[in-house]
């Protein structure tokens, strides 16, 4: 009996460790299943938080060196370090959400209302902003430092509960006769995630500095109030130059003085980024939106002429008394000036110019590549132009 009992014990004991073998296969299988879960839900979360900060470093390393070229160094010269000089133009930047646009709007802004505006430079702007002139910062950080403490800022890893997982996917393998390292299992996590944990962003220097200007929102500068309001400068900016200048007769170089006062106003109405020679006050667009650009000049060329038709300043059908400031500055402009398409309209099944979108001003060109414009109105309908009064540019 002794034997059997024996013998009884170690079949029963041969069955016992299949179980347990068994249970573990199942606990590891689960086991694993959660880690890869985990991994599957969070890696591509994390891949897309750096894919955008790369994408942010990028674009705001661009931006922090335009407003570096256009605003702080004009104004603070070699007097200020490097470091200093972008923690300024992020200080800047960021005061005015971000957006390039906003300092520009702003610098218009307080250019048109300041005492001389054809005086105004990045250093009044600057000195004004910061309550007099900045100096340099030790401990200023790094370009780098500056895009990845912003970087990490604005798009930051999602935030995850590694201990808690861990505790969690541990609690799978414990059994009685063993309990699983939590530490090893969230070390696991981090691994296959890449997960470091919050990352803890510098901060500027300057960040404690109030400016002497409030902000792009506190002063109506949102992207519509700053157009309007540089419409408004613009178009006061032309009226007076009508009122001022001589009838018939221009001085020289101010009839591109007009065009540009048109072409910065076109560029602001139409949404073309644009950025101020700070020397000439002339806006220069940026070669973003062409077909806008190029709008814009046609438009304010046309502008221009119309101006010029209007004062009798320009006389078509007399040119020879045109030709001593008008004539000469207009037709190398024309010449250089992409004309616009004729605008056409189906009469009896042809097409025609439309008389009722014709502009007066705007420079056409025929077939045999000579410009011309059109420069009175219908005589029995002023809603249209007169296609018969043309003024050709060219022989």
């Amino acid at each position: 009996m002794g034997l059997g009992f024996f013998r009884a014990g170690l079949i029963a004991g041969g069955s016992a460790a299949d179980i347990i073998r068994v249970a573990d296969t199942a606990r590891e299988d689960k086991f694993n299943k959660g880690i890869n879960d985990f991994v599957d839900n969070n890696v591509p979360k994390f891949m897309e938080a750096r894919q955008k900060r790369v994408g942010i470093k990028n674009r705001l390393s661009e931006e922090l060196k335009t407003v570096v070229s256009r605003f702080i160094k004009p104004a603070v010269g070699e007097t200020v370090d490097v470091n200093s000089q972008y923690e300024l133009a992020e200080k800047l930047l960021f005061d005015n959400g971000g957006k390039i646009e906003n300092i520009d709007a702003k610098y218009k802004y307080e250019m048109m209302n300041s005492a001389k505006p054809k005086d105004y430079s990045a250093t009044n702007f600057i000195s004004n902003y910061f309550n007099g002139m900045p100096k340099g910062k030790e401990g200023s950080r790094t370009v780098d430092q500056i895009l990845t403490s912003r970087a990490n800022q604005l798009a930051p890893d999602p935030t995850i509960d590694i201990e808690g997982k861990a505790e969690a996917l541990a609690g799978i393998k414990d059994s009685v006769f063993f309990k699983m390292d939590r530490g090893t299992v969230a070390d696991r996590l981090k691994s296959a995630t890449g997960y470091t944990g919050p990352v803890q962003t510098t901060t500027n220097p300057y960040s404690d500095i109030t400016t002497g200007l409030p902000s792009a929102d506190l002063d109506a500068l949102a992207v519509r109030k700053s157009r309007e309001l540089q419409q408004e400068s613009n178009v006061l900016e032309i009226e007076a130059k009508k009122n001022t200048a001589a009838i018939g007769q221009y001085p020289v170089g101010k009839i591109t003085d007009v065009f540009n006062d048109y072409a910065n106003n076109n560029y602001v109405i139409n949404g073309v980024d644009a950025k101020r020679d700070l020397k000439t006050g002339k806006m220069i667009p940026l070669l973003d939106k062409p077909k806008l650009v190029l709008k814009s000049q046609q438009d304010a060329l046309a502008q221009t002429i119309q101006q010029l038709l209007n004062d009798k300043s320009f006389l078509p059908e007399t040119p020879e008394k045109s030709k001593t400031n008008i004539l000469p500055s207009l037709i190398p402009m024309v010449d250089g000036m992409q004309p616009q398409e004729i605008p056409k309209t189906k009469f009896n099944n042809m097409t025609i110019a439309d008389p009722q979108k014709i502009k007066i001003g705007m420079v056409y060109m025929d077939k045999d590549n000579k410009k011309y414009i059109y420069y009175a109105t219908d005589p029995n309908d002023s809603s249209k132009v007169d296609i018969s009064k043309k003024y050709y540019f060219s022989n």
